[in-house]
């Protein structure tokens, strides 16, 4: 019993294919570029967009093919946006009842489910009354969620649940979704931008780039061995191709080379290392770094008392430094600096 997709969109020059499998109790969190076909994959499983080429398998039950496609409303899915669009006009307790309620469940007994949904989700009897106008919009987004839930859905989709959510209410509203979702029976698809909403809540993560699944396994894999640059970046990393290793000197695709204390075996590599790992200075370090490279700088980024330096060059890659290091180095964009890396810190695998 599983969710097991193969889909295949056709949106004018745009081409989603992408295979998905999900197991029961399972969340598979969907990363990927604005314009990668992430909002296209949720429509598909919802119904709101029809197959090309596929399947869509649940439960071993066909939702989908291009000659046969359930309707949404026949299939047996939970769906919360970023947006919560709960009804303005019904309070919390309704806007959860009205799903079951619509499918033919006694009123009692929707209202039962509604109230156990929203005290799963940290909101007391007190909320039960508000309206959406009345909420903030982290209890909101929890109401709303709520009601994705409150039909028992074999499948549940969520799309930037948490992206609209002020900084103050996301922690919050992300702590209570994990909880309900280690407690969910269903097949959890999440798309988001966030790496943290993604290594928090999932228990997979595929990365969709132009449509396609660039990598996809367990979150601690892919953050240790990225295979893209996109999954490079979001997992924090630099990241190049290279090829084989002589005496532990691999030689990128630029000419560069770098050495690594990782083991190579194989012909085709790729090779990684965290910004953290590098060390800049004014002039050619004397250390024990058996990597440096002369660079210029393009651009510094300030996120909280880290400085976030791209560098290109030799080696086009990002340094993370203190505060204290940028005023100490007087560095600007424009300006020449050296860049190390030990040998230690770097990380070799095969592509």
């Amino acid at each position: 019993m599983s969710l097991r997709a193969r889909l295949g969109v056709q949106r004018g020059h745009f081409t989603v294919d992408v295979d998905l499998t999900v197991e029961p109790g399972h969340t598979l969190a969907i990363l990927g570029p604005n314009g990668a076909g992430k909002t296209t994959i949720l429509h598909a499983l919802a119904g709101l967009a029809h197959l090309d080429g596929g399947h869509i398998t649940v439960d071993e039950t066909t939702w989908a093919t291009p000659e046969t496609d359930l309707p949404p409303e026949k299939r047996s899915v939970g769906l919360l946006a970023a947006d919560h669009l709960l009804f303005p006009h019904l309070s919390a307790l309704d806007n959860v009842a009205f799903g079951p309620r619509s499918r033919g469940t006694r009123a009692d007994t929707a209202y039962d489910i509604a109230r156990r949904e929203l005290a799963r989700l940290g909101l007391a009897d007190t909320f039960h009354a508000r309206r959406p106008h009345q909420l903030s919009h982290g209890q909101a987004q929890r109401v709303a969620l709520a009601r994705a839930l409150a039909t028992h859905p074999r499948v549940l989709l969520l799309d930037e649940p948490l992206s609209a959510l002020d900084p103050e209410s996301r922690p919050t509203v992300r702590q209570a979704l994990a909880a309900r979702l280690a407690d969910f029976d269903g097949m959890t698809v999440l798309v988001t931008h966030d790496p943290l909403d993604a290594l928090t809540l999932a228990d997979e993560l595929a990365f969709v780039r132009d449509g396609r699944v660039v990598q996809s396994g367990p979150p601690q894999q892919i953050v240790r061995e990225p295979r893209d640059p996109y999954v490079a970046q979001v997992a924090g990393l630099n990241l190049y191709a290279a090829g084989p290793a002589r005496e532990g000197t691999l030689h990128l695709a630029s000419g560069a080379a770098i050495v690594t204390a990782d083991p190579v075996i194989s012909r085709e590599n790729w090779v990684s290392f965290p910004p953290s790992a590098v060390v800049l200075g004014r002039h050619r370090p004397d250390g024990s770094a058996r990597n440096t490279w002369r660079g210029r700088v393009a651009r510094v980024e300030l996120t909280g008392q880290i400085a976030r330096v791209s560098l290109t060059g030799e080696v086009d890659l990002v340094a993370d430094i203190t505060l204290g290091s940028l005023a100490e180095l007087h560095l600007a964009a424009g300006d020449e600096v050296w860049a190390s890396v030990k040998a230690t810190e770097v990380r070799a695998y095969p592509r």
